[in-house]
């Protein structure tokens, strides 16, 4: 017996494929099947969508994160340019403050001269660290070119585009960090490594 039970299975599981396969192209065909969906059942299977729902938005976590080629398994990468970060904001956030301290022109403020010179020598430090680390590591030994004999980690040059201008954002970041004491330029530093460190998780 075809009922209104079996029909809302029947919608929801389409919706579902077809959500799955290209989500980015169907959402809408998937938001009008869930409204029908639930036209046809009166409202009476509200706690199975949403348990459905919890389930697709893992579904579409997963999918997403399949558009970043894997360059290499190595997730500790991400943590220790985040590291790297953290000590570049605080030195500006030490920095600043000693700034807005008693004007340092004065010999009896030597020591605080001394402790903004060496934060400065940390925020560059770190920031030449970072640079570094993706330039000799990552570009270097890692960014096998699109086409490249012995195996390249992408599937097309659109794909090594993309991982290129993620490296080079997050140098250019740390670049700007070096010319600045400003802590928003240090928080879009760590969004670039975010970025950059989706490229070196595992799916």
């Amino acid at each position: 017996i075809f009922t209104y039970e079996l029909a809302s299975t029947c919608l929801y599981s389409l919706g579902t494929v077809i959500l799955i396969q290209s989500f980015s192209t169907h959402v809408p065909v998937f938001n009008f099947l869930m409204g029908l969906l639930w036209y046809i059942s009166n409202g009476d299977i509200l706690l199975p969508i949403i348990c459905h729902a919890i389930t697709d938005f893992y579904l579409i976590a997963v999918v997403a994160r399949k558009k970043y080629a894997v360059i290499r398994d190595d997730p500790a990468l991400e943590s220790e340019l985040k590291e790297c970060a953290a000590t570049i904001r605080k030195a500006m956030v030490q920095t600043n403050e000693l700034m807005a301290g008693e004007a340092i022109s004065s010999s009896k403020n030597f020591t605080q001269m001394n402790q903004m010179s060496r934060w400065v020598t940390t925020k560059e430090f770190h920031c030449n660290k970072i640079i570094t680390k993706i330039s000799a590591d990552c570009l270097c030994e890692q960014m096998e070119p699109y086409g490249t004999k012995g195996g390249s980690p992408f599937k097309s040059e659109q794909e090594y585009v993309k991982a290129l201008k993620a490296h080079h954002a997050t140098m250019q970041w740390a670049m700007k960090c070096k010319q600045s004491d400003e802590e928003i330029t240090a928080i879009q530093l760590v969004d670039a490594i975010k970025d950059l460190g989706m490229f070196y998780k595992p799916v």
